[in-house]
């Protein structure tokens, strides 16, 4: 029986296929949205002509998020509502379609504390639980690639 000399690349060097196909997924994936280009802002009115970043507790919040050069096709829009000490309080998310290449798309997302009941607020004379006060980020996310965040704090003596 003749074997061959011959071997191929391949077979000599696994960590040179398990690199190839890293580096196809990776380049991949940052251009899924990498031509996208967001920016998020939060209100306190639907009129969305002032940005704001510092709220009362009854107040509702008001992201407007506005994406430019997207990419033709499907699109998933997801917001985290977090707060700097609890962690994600709130998630959203909003499904759309882009017909034009490099066309874009504004979404718009709003957030606001739950009061506590009646017998705990009087309890306490709190109406908010006080953990959820401070300071807060918005984070949107287009597909996996975190794309815009917006700070914004809520305090009672605002």
């Amino acid at each position: 029986m003749v074997r061959s000399k011959h071997t191929s690349i391949k077979g000599k060097c696994p960590v040179l296929k398990y690199m190839l196909v890293l580096i196809v997924v990776n380049v991949f994936f940052v251009f899924d949205a990498a031509g996208a280009d967001c920016i998020s802002e939060t209100y306190s009115q639907t009129s969305f002509e002032k940005p704001q970043a510092d709220f009362s507790p009854y107040d509702k919040i008001f992201v407007k998020i506005s994406c430019d050069a997207l990419d033709a096709g499907d699109h998933t829009l997801s917001i985290n509502w977090v707060h700097q000490k609890v962690g994600i309080v709130r998630s959203a998310k909003q499904e759309f379609s882009v017909d034009v290449q490099g066309e874009g798309h504004t979404a718009y997302f709003w957030f606001k504390l739950s009061r506590r009941g009646p017998i705990k607020s009087a309890l306490t004379n709190q109406d908010f639980y006080p953990g959820h006060l401070g300071d807060w980020l918005v984070e949107a996310s287009l597909g996996e690639d975190i794309v815009s965040s917006s700070s914004f704090s809520i305090s009672e003596n605002y």
